[in-house]
């Protein structure tokens, strides 16, 4: 995907029908927050908080990520967990 290459920050709050890409769509952003009714997306650098998001992840953004915290997940790729070599702190 090459929109918003250069983004650092990403915010979305109550918008339950939008259309997201695998996220962090490219490993430059810095953090992303994805809050609806009942889920919520949080990614600031090195932490990554899931609670209720079912959408795609882009784990070859994730390289840097050392602490993950999973809620509520229905689908998760144990093949894109393996690319998560950094990972220190993990709660699912």
């Amino acid at each position: 995907m090459n929109w918003f290459l250069n983004l650092s920050e990403l915010v979305i709050k109550t918008c339950p029908q939008s259309s997201l890409p695998p996220l962090p769509h490219t490993s430059t952003i810095d953090c992303v927050e994805v809050q609806n009714t009942k889920v919520c997306f949080s990614y600031k650098r090195n932490e990554l908080v899931i609670d209720g998001y079912n959408g795609a992840l882009a784990f070859n953004n994730l390289y840097i990520l050392e602490e993950l915290y999973l809620c509520k997940i229905s689908f998760l790729s144990f093949t894109g967990l393996q690319k998560l070599i950094s990972v220190k702190k993990n709660r699912i």
